[in-house]
């Protein structure tokens, strides 16, 4: 009896074992929703959130929700809140196709070709079709005045967009004659040819035309057409006016557009947006495929405010009319993932971000209104990088609806990256940057900037304040070398005094400028190749003959007034870019303190060509013609994990995202410090920027795990710095050494330790150094700080090599000699 109640006892213990063991895998197992066509992704979002309610799904904990193979109509945008993402990159929640290529998340409506009668009036062969039951709400009526993409919807036949009825059929209109340049209203302008004779203006009549500038176009409804003198006047005021524009070029160009009577070739369409019938002229290439009306005029996903580690992956977006609004909208997100997707035939950036460490990778974008993706974050103040990238991602046939001033990307903010991207087929600027630290890197531009005049693939510019950033290893080509404006287009542009940028080991042809530099100052093109352009390389002097530039609004000069927002004359602006206040202090007009070094011209007509008064300076210019070939690249920089011995912490030392010199710290795994810059400034050269970690080398103790780690120079791939290292058992100390003779100029430490939510370091300084002044610590942005000196602030002296104090950083909090706190920087 005994046995055998033990036996009972041993059963109900071991079923109590293997229950609480299945309930245990069961938790271990990632949560993942399926959703079939019909169904809507809010469905999968309550999902997740049940699970963590009920207790199945840990905040920590991953989840996926998989798209079974079929087309989603999307009618409402879908929203994620920072309730819906992770906490760690362990619990990431992913939106995924079942299989790539399956999932087609769709924001317009199909047209049946059932629809379509014969329309009576108009040329041979056009039909028309009732829409009304598509189109539920009023449809916008076009306003007197467009720069951006026009109201939708936009009709599509054969997986692109179909141009609205107008004339000529292609290419452009040409008037040479302004009647009224609009300087004070609306403009007008003589009509060469009968045209017009068959246009009822009452019925609606827009031209989208270069009216002034071959930079900007504008759609515009006309007010009124004088048939006796075939005068053109416009209802609204295009705002840079009507007439002989950019580079003295006389004829501007322009095309009536959403016009029903110039319906008469194959694929143009017309909507009456009152009534709305949509009138079609078919294309016998197009009649079997399916046509859509991109209705949808909203995001299809947004993430709100603090939302992190969700992912995207394999799904394809497409349809929809949103102008100015992304497909997937970023709103102060972090950790946030766009991974082998697709969009197409959107009037809207495909991605738009704002956030930090948020990224775009291996994505296809095509058939796009305006600009592509979009992408902002980051400090600029305490020049702390957002860390967002944009990565082999092919980007083509953008600027569709919008022409201008919308490129294929917009940069803006602090620290993010461009890499291995194919940018091709756009009518305008590829890549426009502003702001600080971005890195666009070893991407292909090709057959950009097909329309516009005074435009490049590259564009940066009317900023002074727009310092450390780096392009480089880039092919550019083919920018439209058989047109007229050829002679316009540049592969680099830094327009209009933009100072403080690398150009460097980029290959450049085909091109009327290969780099265009308007005025500036602190600028670097190093190493690049320019083959069979008109000018290789061009620099003037317009910071000292345009008003603009020699006295601000504020009375101040220029460049005073748009550096003076980041406090740069303190740290850390002080340190990471001491030429800037060397500039607006010595003659900051004259662009005298660029450099150039090891380029090579092939074939182009003109090599270098600086106007007069940029000749007068070039003395004080680093010129250097001499070719070189670029000795090292990005994907040459090595990076390095150090450990201490008990194996307990573990720092990484490498470049970041945007290729600066950088680190991170853990502990046990888990992050202490967050992927933090790299820096010391001296004789006005940041040894943590353009430079590549090379080999490192072992330097280990009994005591301590140790590296030595050389840095290698973008521009002549000699070893310039060594960062050393060391690992103990609760933290990590590292100094720079900087080889040179004689007497030298330490401006500061450019290091930054930005801490992991609930860490605690302690910052000690270790030894003294001759000549080196007490460090303070101080707030550099939210939970990061750096090193200052405060008791010299303008920086110090010292002689022969540079070999810094060791900087230790504790993660257990203990006492010694730490680094003195300060308050919070401006």
């Amino acid at each position: 009896m005994k046995i055998l109640n033990g036996a009972k006892r041993e059963m109900k213990s071991s079923c109590v074992i293997i229950l609480v063991a299945l309930a245990a895998q069961a938790a271990a197992d990632p949560l993942t929703v399926h959703l079939r066509p019909g169904d809507c992704l809010e469905k999968g979002r309550q999902a997740v959130r049940d699970a963590r309610k009920a207790g199945r799904l840990g905040a920590d904990e991953p989840a996926t929700v998989v798209l079974e193979p079929g087309v989603y109509t999307v009618a409402n945008r879908f929203e994620l809140g920072s309730q819906d993402g992770g906490i760690s990159a362990k619990g990431v929640v992913t939106y995924k196709a079942e299989r790539p290529g399956t999932v087609r998340l769709r924001g317009g409506k199909v047209v049946p070709r059932s629809l379509f009668v014969p329309a009576a009036g108009l040329s041979p062969g056009a039909c028309v079709a009732d829409v009304s039951k598509l189109l539920i709400s009023p449809v916008k009526e076009w306003p007197d005045l467009c720069k951006t993409v026009p109201a939708g919807p936009w009709l599509y036949a054969d997986g692109a967009p179909l141009p609205l009825a107008r004339w000529p059929n292609e290419g452009w209109a040409i008037f040479t004659n302004a009647v009224d340049r609009g300087i004070n209203g609306p403009g007008s302008f003589e009509f060469v040819g009968d045209r017009t004779k068959m246009w009822d203006v009452s019925k609606g009549l827009w031209m989208t035309g270069y009216w002034k500038h071959d930079w900007e176009d504008v759609c515009c409804r006309v007010k009124s057409i004088d048939i006796v003198s075939n005068v053109v006047s416009f209802a609204g005021s295009e705002p840079f006016g009507v007439g002989p524009g950019t580079w003295g070029v006389k004829g501007r160009r322009f095309y009536a557009v959403n016009v029903l009577s110039e319906l008469d070739a194959p694929g143009e369409w017309f909507l009456d947006r009152k009534a709305k019938k949509l009138f079609y002229m078919p294309d016998p290439a197009k009649n079997g495929e399916e046509m859509v009306l991109a209705s949808f005029a909203d995001s299809f996903v947004k993430l709100l405010d603090d939302v992190r580690y969700v992912r995207f992956e394999n799904l394809d977006f497409e349809y929809s009319h949103a102008p100015d609004v992304p497909a997937i909208d970023m709103v102060k997100c972090a950790d946030v993932d766009v991974k082998r997707c697709s969009f197409s035939n959107i009037a809207g950036p495909a991605v738009g971000i704002k956030g930090e460490r948020c990224c775009v990778a291996d994505c296809r974008i095509w058939n796009i209104g305006g600009t592509a993706v979009s992408i902002d974050g980051g400090n600029r103040s305490a020049l702390m990088p957002s860390q967002n990238l944009l990565v082999r991602t092919d980007i083509g046939f953008y600027g569709t609806l919008k022409r201008t001033f919308a490129p294929a990307v917009s940069l803006k903010g602090c620290g993010s990256a461009i890499r291995s991207c194919r940018f091709h087929d756009g009518p305008y600027i590829a890549l426009w940057y502003y702001g600080n630290e971005h890195l666009i890197a070893d991407n292909v531009f090709e057959r950009v900037v097909l329309e516009a005049g005074d435009s490049a693939a590259i564009y940066s510019g009317r900023d002074s304040s727009s310092w450390g950033n780096v392009v480089i290893g880039n092919v550019i080509r083919e920018l439209g070398a058989g047109s007229e404006m050829a002679a316009y287009r540049m592969g680099v542009y830094l327009d209009d005094c933009d100072c403080g940028d690398a150009i460097i080991g980029n290959e450049l042809s085909g091109i009327g400028y290969g780099i265009f530099m308007g005025g500036g100052n602190g600028n670097l093109v190093a190493n690049n190749r320019i083959a069979n352009c008109q000018k290789a390389i061009h620099l003037d002097s317009r910071g000292d003959t345009w008003k603009l530039y020699t006295k601000a609004h504020d009375g101040n000069s220029w460049w005073h007034s748009m550096l003076k927002p980041f406090d740069y004359r303190a740290y850390p602006w002080s340190v990471l870019y001491p030429a800037a206040s060397r500039m607006v202090d010595d003659h900051p007009n004259l662009p005298w303190m660029n450099t150039f070094d090891g380029n090579a011209v092939v074939d182009c007509k003109i090599d270098y060509e600086f106007d007069k008064t940029t000749l007068s300076v070039t003395n004080r210019m680093k010129l250097v013609k001499t070719p070189r070939a670029q000795p090292v690249r990005l994907s040459d920089a090595k990076s390095f994990r150090l450990e201490s011995l008990d194996g307990h912490l573990a720092a990484e030392f490498a470049l970041d995202v945007a290729g600066r010199f950088s680190w991170h710290l853990e502990k046990d795994g888990a992050p202490v410090v967050l992927s933090s810059p790299l820096g010391f400034t001296a004789d006005g050269r940041d040894y943590g920027r353009l430079v590549i970690p090379v080999e490192a080398v072992r330097a280990d103790s009994p005591d301590f795990a140790g590296v030595s780690i050389p840095l290698a120079d973008l521009v002549t791939g000699a070893v310039v710095a060594n960062f050393e290292a060391r690992a103990y058992s609760d933290s990590i100390s590292w100094r720079w050494r900087i080889p040179g003779t004689g007497r030298r100029r330490v401006n500061g430490d450019g290091s930054a330790w930005r801490l992991a939510k609930g860490a605690e370091v302690d910052i000690l300084e270790k030894g003294s150094v001759s000549g080196f002044p007490t460090a303070w610590r101080a707030v550099r942005a939210a939970d990061t700080y750096s090193l200052v000196y405060a008791l010299s602030p303008s920086g110090f002296d010292v002689d022969g090599e540079i070999a810094t104090p060791w900087r230790e950083t504790v993660v257990s909090p203990c006492g010694g000699r730490e680094i003195t706190a300060k308050e919070a920087l401006r």
